[in-house]
């Protein structure tokens, strides 16, 4: 049986999955064991996501600029997912921001900044 930091990890990749899912995104990959640079790669007409997730803020500057560089080569937007608490009683959902400048991002990003 995983442990529990392997099984949080899991649920926060689950978790962003059905989230973009449910916001018009297709799922393309989730990396099982996660040593590369993203662990779920998104896709939806016009916007290609590479999204780290991570249950602890234990990610170095070079990971974040890794995974940067990587979604620049391919016109992706990089983005790290972490729990958010959605109330005092404890329950969470995936929030996001961006990998380099840790600006928040909504899955209605491509719309937002739409002309």
């Amino acid at each position: 049986m995983p442990n529990a930091k392997y099984r949080d990890g899991r649920d926060l990749e689950y978790a962003v999955m059905a989230h973009l899912e449910k916001n018009g995104y297709t799922i393309m990959c989730r990396a099982a064991g996660s040593h590369g640079p993203a662990d779920v790669i998104a896709v939806k007409p016009g916007e290609l996501l590479f999204v780290q997730c991570k249950t602890n803020s234990k990610d170095s500057a070079a990971k974040r600029a890794n995974l940067a560089r990587l979604a620049t080569w391919a016109a992706a937007i990089p983005l790290v997912a972490s729990w958010q608490p959605t109330g005092p009683r404890g329950g969470r959902r995936p929030g996001y921001s961006r990998a380099v400048a840790g600006n928040p991002w909504t899955p209605d990003h491509a719309l937002e900044v739409a002309p």
